[in-house]
């Protein structure tokens, strides 16, 4: 859950609010990719209540789209019991205040598969803060240790250690849980003669793959054979300009200062 009695805007589960031409604006979606949205008047605090209340019937599958559930007066009828808070609550207050200092890579590489692939694919009952070990127990089911190193480090740790510092729980209880060391592979480089063979190998072959029918192995050949001579990464070679390479006298210099990583440019510091 994330609020911000200030500037009017809350994320309570899947409804979000926020204040909008002297209204509060309730805004889900429900069934699946259907936008629902409800304008209020009321208080700030009666708009928290039915986004509560809402959120609640997601879970529940029992939305009511006529909307009569929740105006102000009935809802003041409705009990709704605190949950307790789990990942995805923690996450969702640790993404909005961190989402303006953190690196575009960062969201792309990191946030983004934490959200739908970590969190969204594990059953609701493992995201409890109490099921710490159940949670990562399951993950490791899916998941090489090595893989799951950068997303604890970029996200779950992070955004449960800021729930431990503004107080919503007490401890961080994933932090006591050690993943086991990754085995680190010994990293081997291709004779000369395997390089030779195997941009010729590129070159000749024609074969359009199930995986790549808009061109052919050889269409790659001289970026392979290039990124051979040079040793530069792929991310490298994508992104070079004209203005890198270099002449002088009779030498040919290419200045490798950036790279895509994720699709976003960026400054790099190697040059050759």
């Amino acid at each position: 859950m994330y609020s911000d009695p200030q500037q009017k805007k809350a994320k309570i589960g899947k409804v979000t609010v926020d204040s909008n031409a002297n209204q509060y604006r309730l805004r889900f979606t429900y069934p699946k990719g259907k936008r629902n949205q409800i304008r209020l008047d009321c208080n700030w605090n009666e708009a928290l209540r039915i986004a509560q209340i809402i959120d609640r019937d997601i879970q529940l599958n029992d939305v009511d789209l006529s909307y009569a559930r929740y105006s102000a007066k009935y809802a003041q009828k409705i009990s709704v019991v605190d949950k307790p808070l789990n990942l995805l609550d923690l996450w969702e207050t640790y993404k909005q205040l961190s989402k303006n200092r953190v690196a575009e890579t960062t969201i792309k590489r990191s946030w983004i598969p934490w959200e739908k692939h970590y969190l969204g694919k594990t059953p609701p009952e493992l995201l409890e803060i109490d099921k710490s070990s159940e949670f990562i127990a399951h993950l490791l089911t899916r998941y090489a240790v090595g893989s799951l190193d950068s997303f604890f480090s970029n996200c779950l740790m992070p955004s449960v250690n800021l729930a431990v510092k503004t107080g919503k729980i007490k401890r961080n209880p994933y932090a006591a849980i050690p993943l086991a060391k990754k085995n680190k592979k010994q990293i081997e480089a291709y004779e000369p003669h395997e390089v030779k063979a195997i941009i010729q190998a590129f070159y000749e072959d024609t074969y359009l793959s199930k995986y790549s029918n808009r061109y052919p192995h050889s269409y790659y050949a001289q970026k392979i054979e290039f990124m051979a001579l040079t040793g530069c990464r792929p991310s490298e070679c994508n992104a070079l300009t004209w203005d890198d390479i270099k002449q002088k006298i009779d030498k040919s210099y290419i200045r490798f200062n950036k790279a895509y990583s994720v699709g976003v440019l960026l400054p790099h510091t190697i040059n050759t």
